[in-house]
This record gives C-alpha cells, structure tokens and sequence, in this order.
C-alpha cells in the first residue's frame, strides 16, 4: 500500500483566482505523487457560507486541480469545528478520512489545532520565513503543535538569524519546483521581463525595526530602471479598483502594468506568463532585506526551471544562491541595469544556468528529504527505541518553578526562546503564577505542566490539595498540565505518591520518576550544602548530556531565572548561570552534533502513534530516491 500523505495548503479554496498560489502547493503535491505517495488536499470551509458560494468553490479548487489528477483527492474540515453539511460531505472526503494519511504536511501556519491533532504524525513547512517568527512572537499567529518543523528559510533558527526562534528546532529546506511541469521554452528576443506580485502588505514595528511588508515600497526605488536598460519591463500585480492609478503613475516611466488576474487566475494561465517571458525582473518585500532571510520566492524557481534567467532583489548571503548565474541578486539601481545588461549579453549561457540550478530544487529530491526527516519519528518509549533500524534521543528539557517570580518566569521564557527549553512546570498558587500563564500563552509550543506544591505533614489532604491546584491550573491555562511533578520533588514520598498517580492515571499525564520518560536531574548547582558553579556551566551540561542522555526520551530539569532583590530562596545566583549556559550557542550545536533530538511533553502522544514500515516492508519510493 502506498504512502498517503495529507497536503494542507494555504487556503487555496478562497483564493481561486490566485493561479500561482495554487502552484506553490502543486510543486509539493505533483512532488509526492511522483514519489509514489498517494496526495489528500485538506482545505477547509465554513459551513455558515451560503450553500451556492461554498459549492460554487470547491467545484472551483477541483476544476484547478483536475488537469494534474488531483480532483478526486480533496478533503474538506469545517472551520469552526462543526459537522459539515450534507451538500459538502457529498463533494470530497472528511477529516475523517484524511486523517488516516501517514502524514499531515501542513503548509498553512493557522491550520486548526483541533484538526493538527487528528494526525498521527504531523510536519510544519513555514514559507514567511522570518516575518512567521514575528508573528508568532508577537501573539499574531499561533501555530499548532507538531511533530517536526521545516523551513524554507536558511537563516532560521541559526546565529545568523535576526529574528526569534520560537523555541523550536527549524529543519532547512529548499522550497521545491516540480520540473516536468515547468520544461525550458524558448522565447522570442523582444519578449519582456516580467513578474506577478501582490503589491501590498502591513507596516509594523518589532524590538525597535520596522517590519514592511509591503513590495511596492521597494519596487519605487527602482521605478527609473526602464530609463537605465533597453530590455522591455513588465509588472503584472493584483491591484483591483487601483489598476488604473498605478498604470498612470508607472507607464510613463516605461514599465508596463497588467492585472494579474487577467493573466494568471489558473495555474495554466500562470504558467504561460511566465514561459512567454524573456526572464523574471522583480523586488522583494522590505522585510526580506531587513531581516536577511536568503529568501527566494517559488516563483522566480518557476522562471529558472522554464530556462528563464531571474534578476531579483538580495535578500541575504545565501549557501544555495548565486549572485551572478543564471539567477542574478542586485542590491541598488546600478546592480540591477548591470545584471539585465549581463544576461542579455549571453542569454542562450544564462538561460542553461537557470535550468540547472532549478535541478537543485527539484520537487521529487526535495520533497523525499522533507518525508525521511518527517517520517523518522517512532514509538517514544525507550523499549521501543530499539526496535527499529535506527535508535533515537529525545530530550525534554523542562523548567522548573514557573510562577515562583517575574524574574524567573523572564528566564524561563528566555531559555525557551533560545531554543533549548521545551517545558516548563507552574506553580499555580504564587503572585507571578497569572503573569507565567499569560507568557505561555504567547508561546505555543511550550509544554505546560503542574508543579505540585504538597503539604506532607496530613497524607489524607493530598488529594484535595491536587484537585485544588488542577483546577487552578485549569483556569489559568484553559487545558491540562502535560505532565506532572512537584516543589522539592515531594511527590516521591510513599504517603503522596499513590495520590499522585492515582490522578496521573485518570489523565493520561506522566509523572516526573515515574514514567517511562527518564529523569535527570544532574544539571543542578548544589549539593552538600555547597554552590558547584561549575555543574551548571557549558562543559558541566555537555557531560550531563554524554552521560545521562540515552535511546529513548529523558527528562533534564532546570532552574533558570533572573533574580530580582528580595528573592528568598536557598537556590538563587546558580539560576541566572543556568540561563546563561542553557542560551549559550555551544549547546544547541552540541545537542545537534549529538543527534538528540529536542522535543516536549506535549509531543509524546503523536510520538506513540507513530511508527515506520516495518523492517521487511517494501520501502516507500521516495526512501528509494534517497538511496535507502
């Protein structure tokens, strides 16, 4: 039986008149369906539209996609988390049906985490790289848990980067093109250089930057350009009702202004504006200079795959991109007339290059690297660690005392954001426990359990002292801790630990000790009586992590904070040396160099469902194009 994979897209079946929206997801469809895999296209609807609109749409998305076998492939989830009427139900599958796929690859950043979790195993694809950490930094977008996250960007997640992490593992990849689609056509001399743009976007300001998305900003600096080249230059953009003013205001500088719309609605139409091109000319959205993030825009890899050389705007020192080769990056007017002037002067040498560096995007290679690494999750417990052709490391790293102050609770999210701190534990009943609450909030993929606070001198009252506190914790949080634990590690007493337990059990929830997850708690700055700094340092963890990390996943407990004057607490200065070690860049390498992977408490459900072909099974193709 083949691979199923659910491919969600970015609302595509709201958009049926964006031709090259739909491609970006083709790239990836076309990609696993040539791998062997067999696609689901997961869009979802609200049922509350008139019952003509929401027929007339997905009769639309499904006319899009009938050319390239996809039709019979879409499936519909409700919004709002409703039944879908009977009139959609008839039209596609069900979530139902879509979540028996192997896979979830989501490529919409505010897909629904009640449909997310429906998947077995589920892998992220983030294609605003840089303005998407932003956004989820800011509280703008809140992505669902999952398993694995992919990037398109080659700055995130790295020193390099000049935005956020989120606390998460980014996996490069290069965004894919599905090459027989897109064949080199030759072009007639005369033909322009062209692009299709959105032209707005929102302005806003992030730790004292300017965030501009807006692309017409940056193609006004270069709205002389037809005065500086011969070759003919044309911007078709989606600009509705103010068509006719920015027609005005750039055509007598000698560009030519289409709707793009009118040229590129379907995906045919798309690609036949593109492949009558000479090239592409086009900028990018400030943003993309302002935060260096190597992007490159599926569309331009649609121009080199068709032979078509591409001047575009720099947006970063790239290990992928040239500057000068079939893709020429510009950062001034006079770069941008040189480069048109060079590819001109050697079109047939050029358009050869454009070809072959698409070759290092094509959609089949790409997208069965994406699967490997996607695919590569098993059973989490430790038994079954052993179990297949590879043994796996997962850690947790989760912070303790969450809530104990604003400073800690500061240095709890700041070791988060540096991408080491997976969970942190809550006291629910400190001053600074609302204040912890509303940080996790802002933080999506951090894993939130109960630090039980237990008084042990009366055993009969612990279990009124749990529910207490859960019920706390609920309404703090709006969910179940993800795990459990406590102050001093109280409930390894024997009169609290069954009461423990006893509600763990009812839950589902693990028990820091007493679960299959391994706990360690060597990264701690005292014992004896005495501070031992050097425990807590960079050379102290690596040791911890040689040492203690096995097959399996493992729990380290940490303090990290920062102290403010008048915190009593007999572990205090050790706190501000632990968040300097977890934040130092030497870890994380070190965590990678060790292929530990970083997960949290809330990642272990969909870790146990999932599972690879078993050993004898035939592997999947797009193992095959690997060499597996």
């Amino acid at each position: 039986m083949s691979t199923a994979i659910c491919l969600a897209p970015a609302r595509t079946l709201a958009y049926p008149q964006g031709g090259g929206h739909l491609w970006v997801y083709l790239q990836w469809a076309l990609g696993l369906r040539a791998l062997g895999c067999r696609v689901i296209w997961l869009e979802g609807i609200d049922p509350r539209d008139p019952e003509h609109d929401r027929r007339e749409k997905v009769a639309t998305l499904k006319g899009r996609l009938k050319p390239y076998g996809l039709a019979q492939s879409v499936a519909l989830f409700s919004l709002n988390d409703e039944p879908l009427p009977r009139d959609l139900a008839e039209l596609a599958l069900d979530l139902d049906a879509a979540a028996e796929a192997d896979l979830l690859l989501n490529l919409w950043h505010s897909l629904p985490a009640f449909v997310v979790s429906r998947f077995r195993r589920s892998a992220f694809v983030d294609t605003d790289p840089g303005l998407l950490q932003i956004w989820m930094t800011r509280g703008d977008v809140r992505v669902a848990p999952h398993h694995i996250y992919f990037t398109i960007g080659e700055t995130v997640g790295t020193p390099a980067a000049r935005f956020p992490d989120c606390g998460l593992r980014w996996h490069y990849t290069p965004p894919p093109v599905f090459l027989p689609e897109w064949p080199p056509i030759p072009v007639d001399p005369t033909a322009p250089y062209t692009t299709v743009a959105h032209w707005w976007g929102s302005t806003f300001e992030f730790r004292g930057q300017t965030i501009n998305e807006e692309k017409y900003v940056s193609f006004l600096e270069y709205k002389d350009l037809p005065s500086r080249t011969p070759v003919r230059l044309e911007l078709a953009v989606c600009l509705v009702e103010h068509y006719e003013h920015w027609r005005t205001r750039l055509e007598p500088l000698g560009w030519k202004i289409r709707q793009a719309w009118e040229v590129s609605a379907t995906p045919e139409q798309y690609r036949a504006y593109i492949q009558r091109s000479r090239g592409e000319f086009s900028c990018a959205k400030p943003v993309c200079m302002t935060l260096a993030n190597a992007w490159i825009s599926d569309r331009t890899l649609c121009y080199l795959a068709s032979g078509k050389p591409a001047v575009v705007q720099h947006t970063g020192k790239s290990r992928l991109l040239p500057d000068a080769k079939g893709l020429f990056r510009f950062r001034n007017l006079d770069e941008a007339a040189r480069a048109l002037s060079a590819v001109e002067s050697d079109y047939e040498h050029h358009s050869r290059l454009a070809r072959a560096l698409a070759e290092e995007f094509d959609s089949r290679h790409v997208v069965a690297r994406v699967l490997e690494q996607a695919m590569a999750g098993a059973d989490w417990s430790e038994e079954a660690a052993g179990k297949g052709d590879t043994l796996m490391k997962w850690l947790i790293i989760t912070g303790d005392d969450f809530g104990m102050s604003p400073g800690i609770n500061l240095g709890i999210i700041e070791a988060h954001h540096c991408g080491m701190l997976t969970s942190a534990s809550l006291l629910v009943n400190r001053p600074a426990s609302e204040a912890a609450a509303a940080l996790a909030r802002e933080c999506p993929v951090l894993s939130l359990g109960l630090h039980l606070e237990l008084a042990t001198d009366d055993p009969e009252r612990v279990h009124a002292q749990i529910e207490r506190q859960v019920a706390r914790f609920l309404e703090l949080v709006g969910a179940l801790p993800t795990h459990l634990d406590s102050h001093h590690n109280v409930h390894h007493d024997p009169q609290v630990l069954p009461h423990v337990l006893a509600w763990a059990r009812r839950s589902a929830v693990p028990v820091r000790g007493h679960s299959e997850i391994r706990h360690v708690s060597k990264f701690y700055g005292q014992w004896g009586g005495d501070t031992h700094l050097e425990q807590i340092g960079v050379e102290g963890l690596l040791r911890v992590l040689d040492e203690e990390v096995r097959d399996g996943v493992t729990e380290l407990a940490c303090h990290p904070g920062y102290v403010e004057a008048g915190f009593r607490s007999s572990y205090a200065a050790e706190r501000e040396v632990e968040l300097r070690t977890l934040c130092d860049e030497r870890v994380l390498q070190a965590i990678r160099q060790r292929e530990i992977e970083l997960i949290g408490f809330r990642d272990l459900p969909g870790l146990a469902k999932s599972g690879l072909s078993h050993p004898g099974d035939r592997a999947p193709r797009w193992r095959e194009v690997l060499g597996r």
